[in-house]
C-alpha cells in the first residue's frame, strides 16, 4: 500500500496545477489528498512510480469536482450524511438535525479551516501530520484549529466548556 504522507509533495503540486479556476488551492489539495487516500490500496507498484499514479489520480479526482461542480454549481467538500461514518447511520431526528447544522457551520469555515479539521478529525491525522501535509508548522495548525473549532462553538452556540 502506497504511503501518501511520502508524496505530499508531489500530491500538492498536482492539485495547485490542475486546480479548476473556482477552486482554491487548499480546497483543490483537500479533494485530492481524500480522494487519493481512499483508493491507496489500488496502488501497484509494478506499474510504475508513485508518482505518475498519483498524477492520474489527482487529475480523476479534479476531473470529477469540475463535473460535481457544473452539477451542483457548488464545491461538494462537506461531508453528506450518506458519508457518514456508520456509527451515525441511523441518526434520530434530533441528531440529524443536528449534524445538518454542524455541516452548515462548516461551510461557513474557510478552506484553510476546513482542510485542517478534515484531516484532524476525519482522517485521524496529527497536528504534526496535517503540517507536514500542509506546509505549516505545529503551532499554526493548532491556532487554526483552535480558531475554527471557536467558530464553530460560536455558529453553533455551544458553551466553550463543552
Amino acid at each position: 500500500m502506497l504511503d501518501l504522507m511520502d508524496h505530499v509533495g508531489a500530491i500538492h503540486e498536482f492539485s495547485r496545477r490542475h486546480r479548476p479556476d473556482w477552486m482554491d488551492r487548499d480546497e483543490a489539495f483537500q479533494h485530492v489528498f481524500a480522494y487519493c487516500w481512499g483508493r491507496r490500496h489500488h496502488y501497484n507498484s509494478e506499474r510504475g512510480a508513485p508518482t505518475t499514479w498519483l498524477g492520474y489520480e489527482a487529475q480523476s479526482a479534479l476531473y470529477k469536482a469540475r463535473r460535481a461542480h457544473g452539477a451542483q454549481k457548488r464545491s461538494a467538500t462537506v461531508l453528506s450524511l450518506e458519508q457518514l461514518p456508520r456509527s451515525l447511520a441511523a441518526p434520530t431526528y434530533f441528531d440529524r438535525h443536528a449534524v445538518m447544522d454542524l455541516q452548515r457551520a462548516v461551510q461557513r469555515l474557510s478552506a484553510r479551516e476546513r482542510t485542517v479539521l478534515f484531516l484532524r478529525y476525519w482522517h485521524g491525522l496529527t497536528r504534526r501530520a496535517v503540517g507536514k501535509v500542509l506546509g505549516l508548522s505545529q503551532s499554526q495548525i493548532s491556532r487554526i484549529e483552535q480558531a475554527a473549532l471557536k467558530r464553530l462553538r460560536r455558529v453553533l452556540e455551544v458553551p466553550a466548556g463543552e
